[in-house]
């Protein structure tokens, strides 16, 4: 993690240890956040970094994984009081297919049965107080993907209960090929107190998840645009990959160039 003072020339490492860091909140006390996908198979983890760059862990075990191509796990969190939500991608749920730009069932399963899903993390005191991390272990992930709640103790007194808030669907598009489904993005509106909005940067949507129920509804859908490239189809995907909250707005970042 690097530190910028005044200009982009002048830069300095504010923090190290981070594995595969995917998106960074502020947290209590002038901490920060980052959740990480890791390097392997549910090795995915969220860190707490202090004001003075020191890093160690709040959350390990959590799904993560690659089948083949880029390693996918934790992305965007967001923090409310003792309570973290954690976005955690598709992982290896799928994997390319043989036809360019298909994507098909990982013939080997996912790592985790709780991949393509909001997990909802409730800490019994405030982040910045915790001294040892939790850890999730893949019988864990069983227990949460049947649609228990789990408390876990870090060894120091502190606890934290955990659930699946809300999970999502692959978009099949023929009976072996899927449209992947990619939750990334995560926010908050502060005028709208009980919802969280995520970009799912596979079916190119934001949804509005209930954090009570957990019930989810796409709110915006973003259509291909045309390609004024020399190469590739003529249209190309508008993937949603960063959301900003802007007053009682959001701001949406697009990738195109895809597929």
């Amino acid at each position: 993690m690097l530190a910028v003072a005044g200009s982009l020339h002048s830069q300095t490492v504010f923090s190290t240890g981070l594995v595969n860091p995917a998106k960074i909140i502020f947290g209590p006390s002038g901490t920060l956040l980052v959740s990480e996908i890791g390097p392997t198979p549910n090795s995915g983890r969220v860190s707490i970094v202090s004001p003075s760059g020191v890093r160690r862990t709040l959350i390990d075990g959590l799904p993560s994984g690659t089948a083949g191509r880029d390693p996918d796990g934790p992305t965007g969190i967001v923090l409310e009081g003792n309570t973290l939500y954690v976005a955690i991608g598709e992982g290896d749920e799928l994997t390319t297919g043989a036809t360019s730009g298909t994507m098909v069932p990982n013939p080997a399963g996912p790592s985790s049965p709780i991949l393509n899903s909001i997990l909802k993390i409730t800490f019994s005191q405030s982040l910045e107080l915790t001294t040892t991390a939790v850890t999730l272990k893949p019988t864990d992930h069983s227990i949460l993907a049947e649609g228990d709640t789990l408390t876990l103790e870090d060894g120091a007194g502190g606890k934290a209960t955990i659930l699946v808030l809300s999970t999502f669907r692959h978009r099949p598009e023929s009976p072996m090929i899927y449209r992947n489904s990619h939750p990334y993005a995560l926010v908050k509106l502060t005028a709208d107190a009980k919802q969280l909005y995520l970009a799912n940067a596979g079916l190119n949507s934001i949804v509005q998840i209930d954090t009570q129920t957990g019930r989810a509804r796409t709110v915006a859908k973003f259509p291909p645009q045309p390609n004024r490239g020399t190469t590739g189809p003529p249209v190309i995907d508008s993937v949603p990959d960063n959301l900003r909250v802007f007053g009682d707005r959001l701001l949406v970042n697009l990738l195109t160039g895809f597929p």
